[in-house]
């Protein structure tokens, strides 16, 4: 799960910037949670390195972005931080607290997709996975391009928007990996993209058309791991 914090005393904006955050990560399918902050104190008070992204505005009531931004570099030095500003000269501080850039105010979605597309370079530069197909060829396959992955036998079999890629492996080879990007177990043999889930019913998911069977002994936990992902996009 990519997770964001908005640091914005304006509720407006905010409420935008949410708006945003759901549409980017329904387009890029991309299992994202985000939190907000009406200001600095607030923010540091929950802050314990939990976030990849922090907007931040520069201008708020108490600690000031910047002044907020140096609190929290003492914490986590490599996440990277946008400010928001209305005041682009205030933007050049930020190069104190290592902000990776800045946004300026009003922010309209087309620039804040580019701002969103720059930032996920930089924070996960590689977001594939590399597969040995048989025959000794090999093929980078793009996380997110992964509907789901199923075990059979002594293979994995990548079922992607391009078609379908097998190589020897098992399970617990990719797990540790996907895991983390937004996927969940429905039962021992196959893994699910939840960006994809279109339909769960009692004992099977929907993903764009494909049904897929969820083993009892994984029902409580896909429930559970689905409505934490849903809640970080609602």
């Amino acid at each position: 799960m990519f997770r964001v914090a908005v640091v914005e005393d304006d509720q407006n904006f905010a409420t935008r910037m949410k708006n945003y955050l759901r549409r980017y990560a329904s387009t890029q399918h991309l299992a994202l949670s985000y939190d907000f902050y009406s200001d600095g104190l607030s923010f540091l008070d929950e802050f314990a390195g939990q976030y990849q992204l922090v907007f931040m505005d520069i201008v708020m009531p108490g600690a000031n972005g910047l002044e907020t931004a140096a609190k929290m570099r003492q914490k986590d030095q490599d996440l990277c931080l946008i400010f928001i500003t209305t005041q682009p000269q205030f933007a050049l501080h930020g190069y104190e607290v290592s902000a990776f850039d800045f946004i300026v105010k009003p922010l309209h979605y087309n620039l804040f997709e580019i701002k969103m597309n720059k930032a996920m370079r930089s924070i996960h530069p590689d977001e594939s996975i590399v597969i040995n197909q048989p025959g000794d060829d090999f093929r980078r396959l793009s996380i997110r391009d992964i509907f789901y992955v199923e075990s059979q036998k002594h293979y994995l079999i990548f079922h992607t928007s391009q078609g379908e890629y097998r190589m020897r492996g098992r399970m617990s080879d990719v797990n540790e990996r996907l895991l983390v990007q937004g996927f969940v177990n429905i039962r021992k043999s196959i893994l699910v993209n939840m960006a994809y889930i279109t339909r769960v019913d009692n004992d099977t998911v929907s993903l764009d058309g494909t049904c897929l069977p969820v083993a009892h002994s994984h029902k409580q936990e896909f429930r559970q791991q689905l409505a934490v992902y849903l809640a970080g996009k609602a």
